[in-house]
């Protein structure tokens, strides 16, 4: 493990990222999912944030604009599938600062939770706030 660099990379979630999950409405039912981004109109720091990702899940991560009406272009690396995101919070929780409690709170969903197909089905889940505001 390169601790180097697996802070820094903290550091990036810490600052520039998001931990949290989104609700994915269906038809007939509705599930959630993990969701672990990092938002930035810098690529040469989005594209080191994947390289880093790929290292510590084996996922590559796609670097996607997400505003292209301001000055500068808005780019954003996401990941959202289960497994990647546990092994992603198991590696940089002892470098989070800011984000800590809320990667927890994730990680501890994840690996109690049953999926299917990816995603993870409930019937009720109140009060699991893992977003946070300065």
């Amino acid at each position: 493990m390169n601790k180097e660099k697996y802070g820094w990379l903290a550091g990036i979630i810490d600052g520039e990222g998001t931990i949290t999950i989104t609700k994915q409405n269906r038809k007939t039912w509705f599930s959630y999912r993990p969701e672990i981004h990092i938002t930035n109109t810098d690529q040469l720091i989005l594209k080191q944030s994947c390289r880093l990702f790929k290292e510590i899940t084996g996922k590559t991560v796609k670097i996607f604009i997400t505003d292209k009406k301001r000055e500068n272009y808005v780019y954003r690396a996401r990941l959202q599938d289960i497994e990647s995101c546990k092994k992603l919070l198991i590696v940089l929780i002892p470098f989070l600062v800011g984000k800590r409690k809320q990667a927890k709170l994730l990680l501890d969903f994840l690996q109690n939770k049953k999926t299917k197909n990816g995603s993870i089905q409930a019937a009720k889940i109140h009060n699991l706030n893992l977003s946070s505001s300065c």
